[in-house]
């Protein structure tokens, strides 16, 4: 909301015991069922995760506790290339579930990363020039509230540039984006509530980082969102660990059912 306090959150996060899984965070979007989603380059051991050697961007590793420590947007998420926003939505218990009219535009991807949040208001994408400069590693998920009530445009396709070179990996909205084709063709998926020909306001309203509700669902910088075809959900990072473990064991329990039916 504008004016409010950036969160200053840290959480601990129990590492998951899987033998190798996915850093999204970073992963550049795929096209859905592309064969080089789980390249070995994607993947890393949880025990190094767990060493005492120093890990980037402010992400420290704990050896006696087997917790990855995380400081606001600047924090890694680790998932398994299974991952989707379904089995995400499983994991959860159906919390943090994007609404429905929150559409893909671009259905064939999907995408996994940290949050950073912005508030804009009305007809007025004042902070979206400022997001550039807040953007602290490659992957980032843009989450734009705000615009639920707008009759126009959040983003464009100069504005969709700027992220991309930003190293925003995708943006998510309750508003309307224009020059959609442009957007698309640049390589930006978006998530939004639809399309609009028409521009924004510039009088300097709005905020970027810290909390925002979309939706009904409260969203702080660093929460991992999890988008695809089928919708968008987050995950307070503080419930990765326990919300993984539950997606996994539906996922399981659903190869059984599929192989049992054959």
């Amino acid at each position: 909301m504008p004016g409010a306090e950036p969160c200053e959150r840290v959480e601990e996060v129990a590492c998951v015991g899987m033998t190798g899984v996915a850093l999204l965070t970073g992963r550049v979007p795929v096209g859905d069922r592309e064969p080089h989603v789980g390249r070995v380059d994607a993947f890393v051991e949880l025990a190094e995760v767990r060493g005492a050697e120093r890990i980037p961007d402010r992400v420290t590793a704990s050896a006696a506790s087997g917790t990855v420590r995380h400081v606001g947007q600047d924090r890694r998420v680790l998932l398994p290339d299974w991952m989707c926003s379904t089995l995400a939505s499983d994991g959860a218990g159906g919390q943090g579930a994007l609404p429905y009219w929150i559409r893909a535009l671009s259905p064939k991807v999907t995408v996994a990363g940290p949050a950073l949040v912005v508030t804009v208001t009305r007809d007025d994408n004042s902070p979206m020039r400022e997001v550039p400069g807040r953007v602290e590693r490659p992957g980032t998920v843009l989450v734009v509230a705000g615009a639920a009530d707008s009759r126009t445009a959040v983003l464009g396709d100069l504005v969709a540039h700027e992220l991309l070179r930003a190293g925003v990996g995708a943006v998510v909205t309750d508003g309307l984006i224009r020059d959609s084709r442009s957007v698309t063709a640049l390589g930006l998926p978006v998530w939004a509530r639809g399309t609009t020909p028409v521009a924004s306001r510039k009088d300097g309203t709005g905020s970027v980082g810290g909390c925002i509700e979309l939706g009904g669902v409260t969203i702080a910088d660093g929460d991992l969102v999890i988008a695809d075809a089928d919708g968008v959900v987050v995950w307070p990072v503080a419930s990765a660990a326990a919300y993984l473990e539950r997606a996994d064991e539906k996922r399981i329990a659903d190869e059984k059912r599929a192989a049992a039916g054959n």
